[in-house]
C-alpha cells in the first residue's frame, strides 16, 4: 500500500514514486542516504552511486556520496547512458519549475558529452533542457549545447524545465555519450533541487570582474550578473559587494529585470587590489521580501600578481611538485610554483616529471637543467591524449624596460 505524508511548512506532498510540487516548495536530493529513486540505464553504462574515488572527481559536492559515471576511474567506450529521476507531479505548479544540480565534468573535449532531458509523458518522449547561454553554468559547449571538457571543480548548474508547469508525469534524465577512444573520469552529479518559482527572488550568479592578473590597480571595476529567479519583474533594489569581508559597498539596481532574465551591473565604486595577494569578492542582492536567501550571493577569488621586473628571468621547474602519473587525466593544478598557472580552459594539464616519460621512445630520459635523473621538467604525453589541448601560463613579466626581448627554451 502506498504511504503518503503531508508536511506543512510549506505544503509538500511526498509519495513513494512521485513528488507533488506546490508553490514555494523545494525538492532536494543530496544522495547521502541512497539513490533517491534515481536509476541508471542505457548502453555500456558506468553510472554508479557511492563515494567518488577518482583522481579528479574524488569527492561529492557535499557530504560523501554522489552519482558518477565511474566512482573509481575513467568511463568506458561507446557509451549512451542515462541517469533518470523518479516521477514529479507538477500539476499544482503555476509556472515552470527551476531545476538545479551540482555537476563535475571531465571528458574528452568535443567528443564525450553530457546533457539533461525532460519528459512530460512518463518517459515516452524526451526533449533537451535549455541551451548554452540560458540558465546558470548551463552547457559550456556553445556550439553543441552540452557539457564537455573539464570543469575542474563542482559547479551549480540550473535552468527552467520549460513546458512542465501543470504536468502530472514529469521525469528528467542526464544523458552521457562517449566515443570509442580517449577516456577521462566523466560526469559527477550531486545536490539536485527543484523549486517552483516564487514572486520575489533575485540573486547574483557571477562576479565577472575583476579577474586575476598582473599588477591589478587601486581602482578595479566590479561587474556582476544579476538573475531574476522569481515570477515577478523587479527593479530598484540594492546590491552590494565586499572585499575580504570588509565594509560593504552598496548601490541600487535601477533597471527592470524580467522573470528568468539576467543583467550585468557595474558598481561605480571601484575596488583597491593594488597590493599583490589573494582577494575574496562577495556580491549579493538585498531585495526586500526576497523569499529565498540561499541564491542571493556569489563569491569569487581574485589574485593580484606582482610582475617580474628583474631580468634575465629563468625557470628550471625544480620547485614544482612531481605530478602526472596518468598524464592524460592528472590534475596538476596545485603542482606548479613561482606563480605559474595551469590553464583551466584546456583539456589536460602539463605534467611535471623527472627521469623518463611514461611511454617509451617519445620523450627525454632526464631533464635539461641540471641534467640529472632527479631534475624536473614539464611535458605533455604523446601517447593516448589525442586531440587534447594543454596550456600552462607563465608569471607576469613586465617587459616595458626591455629592448627587443626574446624567449628561449
Amino acid at each position: 500500500m502506498r504511504t503518503t505524508r503531508a508536511i506543512l511548512l510549506p505544503l509538500l506532498l511526498l509519495a513513494l514514486s512521485a513528488i507533488t510540487v506546490k508553490s514555494q516548495i523545494i525538492y532536494s536530493e543530496d544522495f547521502e542516504n541512497g539513490t533517491g529513486g534515481w536509476q541508471s540505464s542505457g548502453v555500456n553504462s558506468n553510472w554508479a552511486w557511492g563515494i567518488p574515488n577518482g583522481t579528479q572527481i574524488n569527492s561529492a559536492a557535499s557530504g560523501l556520496r554522489a552519482w558518477v559515471t565511474n566512482l573509481n576511474g575513467n568511463y568506458g567506450p561507446n557509451q549512451l547512458s542515462y541517469l533518470e529521476s523518479p516521477y514529479f507531479n507538477f500539476s499544482g505548479a503555476g509556472a515552470d519549475p527551476l531545476f538545479s544540480s551540482a555537476i563535475y565534468y571531465n571528458t574528452e573535449n568535443n567528443f564525450d558529452k553530457c546533457w539533461l532531458e525532460v519528459s512530460v509523458d512518463s518517459g515516452a518522449t524526451w526533449t533537451k533542457v535549455g541551451s548554452s547561454g540560458t540558465g546558470t553554468n548551463w552547457y559550456n559547449d556553445v556550439n553543441n549545447d552540452w557539457w564537455d571538457g573539464n570543469s575542474n571543480a563542482w559547479l551549480i548548474a540550473d535552468n527552467f524545465l520549460s513546458g512542465t508547469a501543470g504536468e502530472p508525469s514529469v521525469k528528467v534524465r542526464f544523458v552521457f555519450n562517449s566515443d570509442a577512444i580517449i577516456f577521462f573520469e566523466g560526469i559527477g552529479i550531486d545536490n539536485i533541487n527543484i523549486s517552483a518559482p516564487i514572486g520575489d527572488d533575485v540573486g547574483i550568479i557571477a562576479v565577472n570582474t575583476p579577474i586575476s592578473g598582473c599588477g591589478l590597480s587601486s581602482a578595479e571595476q566590479v561587474n556582476v550578473t544579476v538573475r531574476n529567479f522569481g515570477s515577478l519583474a523587479q527593479s530598484n533594489f540594492p546590491l552590494q559587494y565586499t572585499v575580504n569581508g570588509g565594509p560593504p559597498t552598496l548601490e541600487m539596481f535601477t533597471a527592470t529585470i524580467l522573470p528568468g532574465d539576467t543583467a550585468n551591473f557595474t558598481f561605480t565604486t571601484t575596488a583597491d587590489l593594488s597590493t599583490p595577494g589573494s582577494y575574496t569578492i562577495n556580491s549579493r542582492t538585498l531585495l526586500p521580501g526576497d523569499a529565498l536567501a540561499i541564491n542571493d550571493a556569489t563569491s569569487t577569488t581574485v589574485v593580484s600578481i606582482a610582475a617580474v621586473t628583474n631580468f634575465p628571468f629563468s625557470e628550471d621547474f625544480e620547485l614544482f611538485t612531481l605530478c602526472g602519473g596518468s598524464p592524460c587525466s592528472a590534475n596538476c593544478t596545485n603542482a606548479v610554483a613561482n606563480n605559474w598557472i595551469q590553464s583551466t580552459g584546456d583539456d589536460i594539464d602539463w605534467a611535471i616529471n623527472s627521469g623518463p616519460t611514461t611511454s617509451g621512445g617519445t620523450g627525454p630520459n632526464m631533464d635539461h637543467d641540471p641534467g640529472t635523473a632527479n631534475g624536473k621538467y614539464i611535458y605533455t604525453e604523446a601517447s593516448g591524449c589525442v586531440n587534447s589541448h594543454a596550456a600552462i601560463i607563465s608569471p607576469c613579466l613586465d617587459l616595458s624596460g626591455l629592448t627587443a626581448p626574446f624567449v628561449e627554451f
